[in-house]
C-alpha cells in the first residue's frame, strides 16, 4: 500500500481485524490511520516507511507479543541491547496512548511464527534466504538456525513438494512463492539475521 496521496489504509469504523504482512511506504499523510472508532485491531508484521507512520486515537494493538513482535517502523530510534532483533523500548503511535510495545529493529526480519507440530511456511519477501541465516526465538532463548536444531526446538530439515519428481525433498534455501514445511518442537519464531 504505496504512494497515495493521503493513507496506505484506513480502518474506518471497524472492530476485531488483523493487519499483518504488509507494506506501508511512501504515503502522503500516512501509511495506516484508524478512523471513527475503529477498536480491539491488532496490527503486526507490517512495513511502514512513510512521513507519519500511523495514526490511532483508539484501542487497538500494535505488537503479537513477544517473542512473535511487532512492526518496523522507519523511524524507530530505539536500540537492542539483548540482541533479539527486537526494540528494547516502545514505538509510540500518533494520535493517542497506543504503542508497539516490541517494535522489529530491521525491516525484513519477520519471516513466521511456528507452532509446535508442522507447519506451512513462505518468505514474506522478494527474493530468498538461507535456513543458515535465520534466528529462532523459542523456548525462552535465542538461537542460531544451528543451536536449534542441537537445543531440540526445531527439526533440522525444511521440506517442499518438487512438483516434477512427485515427492517431498528437503532444501536449505528458501524462495518467495512456494511453500516449505517446517516442524517445531516448541512455539518459536524465525527472523532473517
Amino acid at each position: 500500500m504505496s504512494s497515495n496521496s493521503e493513507c496506505g489504509l484506513v480502518i474506518y469504523n471497524f472492530n476485531d481485524n488483523f493487519a499483518s504482512n504488509n507494506n506501508f511506504y511512501f504515503n502522503g499523510l500516512y501509511g495506516l490511520r484508524i478512523y471513527s472508532s475503529g477498536n480491539d485491531n491488532v496490527i503486526y508484521h507490517n512495513y511502514f516507511n512513510n512521513i507519519n507512520n500511523a495514526n490511532d486515537p483508539y484501542s487497538n494493538i500494535w505488537d503479537n507479543g513477544y517473542p512473535s513482535a511487532g512492526n518496523f517502523w522507519s523511524d524507530y530510534t530505539g536500540v537492542d541491547a539483548d540482541g533479539d532483533f527486537i526494540g528494547d523500548t516502545p514505538y509510540n503511535i500518533s494520535g493517542g496512548s497506543n504503542q508497539d510495545l516490541n517494535p522489529l529493529m530491521y525491516p525484513d526480519g519477520f519471516i513466521s511464527e511456528l507452532d509446535s507440530g508442522w507447519n506451512l511456511v513462505s518468505v514474506p519477501f522478494l527474493g530468498w534466504i538461507d535456513k543458515n541465516y535465520i534466528t529462532v526465538i523459542g523456548n525462552n532463548s535465542i538461537y542460531s538456525w544451528s543451536e536449534a536444531v542441537n537445543n531440540g526446538v526445531i527439526l533440522e530439515f525444511v521440506y517442499y513438494w518438487d512438483s516434477n519428481m512427485q515427492q517431498y525433498l528437503t532444501t536449505d534455501i528458501l524462495s518467495t512463492g512456494y511453500g516449505y514445511w517446517m516442524y517445531a518442537y516448541y512455539n518459536c519464531t524465525l527472523l532473517r539475521t
